[in-house]
């Protein structure tokens, strides 16, 4: 019986670990990178005077 419990407890913690995997990975935190904003992609006033 402790077996069959210790195999359950296993489980579910292996469960847990890679539900936890992949909303990291989705999540912008893990291997991809963070979304852009919109100032970013424009630039700063700075740098759009340094353009013309």
């Amino acid at each position: 019986m402790n077996v069959v419990m210790s195999l359950i407890g296993l489980l579910a913690l292996f469960l847990v670990a890679v539900r936890l995997a992949r909303l990291v990975a989705r999540d912008g935190l893990g291997s991809n990178l963070p979304p852009r904003s919109h100032g970013a992609e424009l630039g700063t006033w700075a740098d759009r005077q340094l353009q013309r």
